[in-house]
């Protein structure tokens, strides 16, 4: 499930990634997901431009290099949807219980 936009945000080379946007989600035990926009851009180093958001310190390249993205994603256990389904069905059925 959605990582086919960060698969190909960190298989592309970051100076192809100016000017384009990539939507970021991130989804853990199913009670929180978070969703982000990065938009690629050259890191400047001005302080003009420090207050509006631009830090040279915070770049495509050392985002790619510290999240590791291709070995996260390459990491991932692969299920079929049909898992996801089962889940999901337990899961419900559980809350049901509890509910009671």
């Amino acid at each position: 499930g959605g990582s086919g936009g960060s698969g190909a945000a960190s298989a592309a080379p970051c100076s192809t990634m100016v000017g384009k946007s990539v939507c970021v989600f991130s989804y853990g035990s199913g009670a929180l997901a978070t969703m982000y926009r990065v938009r690629g851009r050259h890191p400047t180093a001005s302080a003009a431009s420090m207050g509006a958001g631009s830090n040279p310190r915070f770049t495509l390249l050392k985002l790619k290099q510290k999240l590791g993205l291709q070995g996260l994603l390459a990491s991932r256990s692969k299920r079929p949807p049909l898992e996801l389904g089962t889940a999901m069905a337990a899961r419900e059925a559980l809350g049901l219980q509890l509910a009671r």
